[in-house]
């Protein structure tokens, strides 16, 4: 409880703690209060983009707020008139540091040849969501997996599961059609964060992705970071009742209807358009590219540098002294 933490607070005597994103972990949250009650500096990151609007409400409050953009930094202030634009700092994400460091590209022929796949055909990058979320979700890949392969050039699928999903639902997919590849996923299993050869995978996952598909993800912005062309699934698996969950709400979401008014990305509300958008995505890469682009230079500006670590870090030395 708060009263351990009190106590680790007087021994430790921290000058600040840091919560590194104030939603994940409900176990943060009688360390920062037992921080605040022995008047130590707190400091939040806002991990995501949704943060804000679909992952509920900033408590405690904090004296520091470390965030993405400009757009979330107005939008915090706009929620809490409380916080002063001075307690904000706008550093960028380090999530995305590691696909802007050209020492963990690979070239095309060395990530075929770490997963077994045909660098001379297009690859597709298929990247999961949460079970609770997207029921099903190994349906709408199956039935993807199966009708791609008699597009120009016999598309290959690689599947990036989400990697906190312990349910078994895509194993019939692994034994039923070899074709689709399931990369490891290098997770550290106790804590659920990412080891360097997973963060390394990712990058070059959306590298050498000839085109993205997924629900409503924020993968959706980093293959356009990439310049690549991004299908959202917008219906909901065939033949199964998901109720209440309806994928095409997703894009109704505050944080989401932005990404798809941008034109940056393709919404399918049926499988045959999924299929074409697919199609469409192969043949003509660069279709949406100017959309693209201006979609990541007004989400990021100039923050997109491998180098959001390294600001982090600056603004949590100036706000502990």
């Amino acid at each position: 409880g708060v009263s351990h933490y009190q106590q680790m607070m007087r021994s430790k005597k921290p000058d600040l703690v840091f919560n590194g994103s104030h939603i994940h972990s409900k176990n943060a949250l009688p360390v920062m209060h037992a921080a605040k009650k022995a008047g130590i500096k707190t400091a939040t990151f806002l991990f995501s983009w949704d943060n804000l609007t679909s992952q509920g409400r900033i408590i405690p409050e904090y004296e520091y707020y470390l965030v993405w953009n400009q757009a979330i930094h107005d939008h915090l202030l706009e929620l809490y008139p409380r916080i002063k634009p001075s307690q904000v700092f706008i550093t960028g994400t380090p999530q995305f540091d590691f696909h802007f460091q050209p020492q963990h590209h690979w070239s095309r022929e060395e990530y075929a040849r770490q997963l077994g796949l045909d660098p001379s055909r297009p690859i597709l990058l298929y990247t999961t969501g949460m079970a609770n979320h997207m029921p099903f979700e190994d349906v709408i890949i199956e039935r993807l997996a199966q009708r791609m392969l008699t597009l120009p050039g016999k598309p290959q699928m690689v599947v990036r599961l989400y990697p906190k999903d312990k349910t078994s639902r895509f194993d019939r997919i692994r034994d039923k059609l070899p074709e689709v590849v399931f990369p490891k996923i290098a997770w550290e299993p106790n804590h659920l964060t990412p080891l360097p050869e997973d963060m390394e995978m990712l990058t070059n996952m959306l590298l050498h992705a000839d085109a993205g598909i997924n629900v409503a993800s924020t993968v959706a912005l980093e293959l356009c970071m990439f310049d690549k062309p991004v299908i959202n699934i917008g219906y909901n698996p065939p033949g199964k009742d998901v109720h209440p969950v309806s994928y095409a709400r997703y894009y109704t979401f505050d944080h989401y209807r932005p990404i798809v008014e941008s034109g940056a990305v393709t919404v399918a509300y049926d499988e045959d358009a999924a299929i074409g958008a697919i199609a469409e995505a192969l043949d003509n890469p660069g279709r949406l590219s100017n959309q693209r682009h201006q979609l990541i230079k007004n989400f990021f500006g100039p923050y997109l540098d491998g180098k959001c670590h390294q600001r982090v870090a600056d603004v949590l030395l100036k706000c502990a002294n």
